[in-house]
């Protein structure tokens, strides 16, 4: 059986919710495409989260409106603050204009619905809702 690829390095399946495997194809279609774009400057992109349920949205604490609701954002492995730059760097080159930055992965979305050009970090709850900013390096 052959897989049903969005994009040469993506698959249907890495955007299907890991619950009920659901996903929206246009939407993921369309940011495979830029994903494609932003591998282009950086090399391999490994995808931990692409389409989230409702269910899988709210049990791994994804905000109500999340982008992952349809098929429009990922959550990206980063392995050090080298790879994070590199890859930032690369989506921002592929016009990526919402980042999320963490520890360990990148969130990256297209959604038309939500402002664009924003970044943000997901190292205190006080920058996520939009409280004082205290720089964390990691």
């Amino acid at each position: 059986m052959s897989t049903l690829m969005l994009s040469p390095h993506f698959s249907a399946s890495e955007a299907m919710c890991k619950c009920c495997h659901a996903y929206i194809p246009n939407h993921a279609i369309a940011l495979a495409q830029r994903l494609e774009r932003a591998r282009d400057h950086c090399g391999p992109i490994i995808v931990r989260s692409w389409h989230r349920c409702a269910a899988r949205n709210r049990k791994v604490g994804g905000v109500p409106n999340s982008a992952h609701l349809r098929s429009y954002a990922v959550d990206i492995f980063t392995a050090s603050s080298a790879h994070r730059f590199q890859l930032v760097s690369a989506l921002l080159a592929a016009g990526f204009s919402r980042i999320g930055i963490g520890s360990s992965i990148v969130h990256a979305d297209i959604d038309p619905s939500l402002p664009s050009g924003f970044i943000w970090t997901y190292y205190s709850d006080e920058n996520r809702t939009g409280g004082p900013f205290e720089p964390r390096f990691a």
